[in-house]
């Protein structure tokens, strides 16, 4: 008897070390494309099971949408938490700029908070250009939700709470499925030696398309 209870606690021990070591892990091909884009970087510990902050997130997203080179981009300040030597804040100012991001009313961006998964999912379907008609559906959250399930921007994600916030595993899959959505409206911001600053829209199926994907603006820009 006792033997054969051991032998249950065994296997109910195995199955939880298998399914937490399942649920810490990535496919491969979604680290090597993040990687290949510099979304993140090979020197970095993924740290999967940790929650991520809006900064880290500002800094994956911009990089997906094509601002990975940020030398000329100004360190202005935008929101009264975000000064000129935060670390994030040249990537606060490309997502601003591009209208992905708004932060809150009381003009603060609180870029040390977790993100949760609808804030997440409303600064991925904002990237990808689908802003207005999110606002048209509802706006926050159900608008960009409606959004983000249409493109399957959930996809391998596993959480039943879209309040919760994200583990790095999550936005790290959640980045990698928005770069085969298809793209509405891409902002390409070009930021001058001189401090200018230049806008290119790019409407889908317009005259001046280039990108239907952010994965066909980030093969040409690290081909």
């Amino acid at each position: 008897m006792m033997k054969k209870t051991f032998l249950i606690a065994l296997s109910i021990l195995t199955l939880t070390s298998s399914l937490n070591a399942f649920a810490s892990t990535l496919d491969d091909n979604v680290i090597e494309d993040l990687e290949k884009f510099h979304i993140v970087e090979k020197s970095d510990d993924l740290r999967l099971n940790d929650h991520i902050t809006r900064a880290e997130v500002v800094k994956m997203v911009s990089v997906a949408t094509g601002n990975y080179d940020i030398d000329h981009v100004g360190t202005d300040q935008i929101f009264s938490d975000v000064p000129p030597t935060h670390w994030v804040v040249k990537y606060v100012r490309t997502a601003w700029d591009s209208y992905i991001i708004s932060g809150y009313e009381d003009n603060t961006f609180r870029p040390e908070n977790n993100i949760t998964y609808n804030e997440l999912q409303k600064i991925i379907v904002s990237a990808l250009g689908y802003t207005q008609y999110a606002e048209m559906q509802g706006g926050y959250p159900d608008g960009y939700l409606t959004y983000s399930e249409k493109y399957n921007i959930m996809n391998n994600v596993d959480t039943s709470d879209s309040n919760a916030y994200v583990t790095r595993k999550d936005a790290m899959q959640m980045i990698y499925n928005s770069l085969d959505a298809p793209l509405l409206v891409y902002m390409r911001t070009n930021y001058l030696e001189d401090g200018s600053i230049t806008y290119v829209y790019e409407w889908r199926d317009g005259e001046h398309r280039q990108f239907e994907s952010l994965r066909m603006r980030l093969d040409e820009e690290f081909s």
